[in-house]
């Protein structure tokens, strides 16, 4: 799994938030990508809940760097270190991924 540097990403704009936290359409080393930023509050509660909290992040993210399949996002890393100490998964970004995705449902009904 690729450690990946803040420094080493351009957040060109948000693309939405929610609970967990808020993707932004970005860049990284010259091509575009989903950046999420985890919210902090994520990893609250008491010090041995905020471990399980963040071992269960970096498990799903080994799961992900190690799942390739033409019909799912590419995974190209985390950032462990971004504004305000906050995480980061960094992905393939689909241009129109959610439209995309809305007019394939529509055409299988």
């Amino acid at each position: 799994m690729e450690i990946i540097k803040n420094t080493d990403l351009d957040d060109l704009h948000e693309l939405g938030s929610g609970t967990f936290g808020t993707v932004y359409h970005g860049k990284w080393r010259g091509t575009d990508v989903a950046i999420k930023r985890i919210k902090n509050s994520c990893f609250s509660g008491r010090s041995s809940e905020q471990d399980r909290q963040k071992k269960d992040f970096w498990r799903e993210a080994r799961i992900l760097a190690n799942l390739h399949h033409p019909n799912v996002v590419a995974f190209y890393g985390v950032v462990p270190k971004g504004p305000g100490e906050s995480m980061a998964t960094v992905t393939e970004f689909m241009v129109n991924g959610r439209h995309a995705l809305q007019r394939k449902d529509r055409s299988t009904r």
